[in-house]
């Protein structure tokens, strides 16, 4: 067989070898994602080491990084994908994944009680400052651990009446492994007084007899308006005891300083006068 049958089998081979390379990687697909949950706090954060698990025509399985992202290569199809972790509750769901497409999915785990049932209650934000007559709104975000769905029904309370409040809606219909919301308005009064307040926000509800209520308290500090000077106020103002003071001490500084003015020139004078 000579060099030229050799060089032509070669090829055939590469090209063989490069089609069946392409053919391949077209028919896989990738899942990228992310794993979020709830730390201690309830506050949102990355999940690192959660088990990834996607079942179909082929089985795979994967782990979560430090930063809560994971990435599994499969061929293209359909797939049940379930994510677990220990303390949280597991979540699946259906995907399908296209050739040589990217399927991005984002999971988020609560945290689970064992024996227990739990609402979550996310308020935002913290706390605001506003002035009399002025209205501010919170955002609400429930969630729950242990249930199917529940409808929660919420209140907000605060210790004077100089501030009205409005929550909308007041029911919410929450799903397992999602959150529902609502607003909460609070107007203040022209009359109220300034200072630091608490607005109570509590999430309730009822399943198989059993009550649950979760209770979240945050600020809201009313600042005084800024008062307008007038020219009544600002005559009020010099004539207080500080100002008087004030411009006594001017006045003497004023009257000494005509005075040794006044001696420096007929001290002048005199010397003047003696000089001739």
């Amino acid at each position: 067989m000579g060099r030229g049958h050799l060089a032509s089998i070669f090829t055939v081979l590469l090209l063989v070898n490069v089609i069946t390379s392409v053919y391949a990687s077209n028919s896989m697909a990738k899942i990228v994602g992310e794993v979020l949950g709830r730390d201690e706090l309830g506050n949102i954060t990355p999940l690192s080491g959660v088990v990834v698990k996607v079942e179909g025509d082929k089985t795979l399985s994967t782990k979560s990084g430090s930063d809560g992202t994971f990435s599994l290569e499969v061929p293209a199809g359909g797939y049940i994908i379930t994510a677990s972790a220990k303390g949280h509750l597991s979540d699946s769901r259906s995907i399908t994944v296209q050739e040589g497409g990217i399927q991005r999915i984002s999971i988020f785990l609560e945290r689970s009680i064992e024996g227990t049932r739990a609402i979550v209650l996310n308020i935002e934000p913290k706390s605001i400052i506003i002035k009399p007559g002025e209205e501010s709104s919170y955002s609400i975000e429930v969630s729950i651990i242990g249930y199917p769905d529940t409808e929660v029904t919420l209140a907000a309370s605060m210790e004077t009446r100089s501030i009205s409040l409005e929550v909308s809606p007041p029911k919410i219909h929450v799903f397992s492994n999602s959150s529902g919301k609502a607003i909460i308005r609070a107007k203040t009064s022209q009359q109220i007084t300034p200072g630091n307040y608490v607005l109570t926000v509590q999430a309730s509800t009822n399943i198989e007899g059993s009550e649950l209520l979760q209770t979240e308290r945050i600020q809201l500090q009313v600042k005084a308006l800024e008062t307008p000077i007038t020219p009544s106020i600002l005559i009020s103002e010099l004539t207080s005891t500080p100002y008087i003071y004030g411009l006594v001490v001017v006045i003497i500084v004023i009257v000494l300083g005509v005075i040794w003015k006044r001696s420096t020139q007929k001290r002048a004078g005199n010397h003047l006068s003696q000089s001739r």
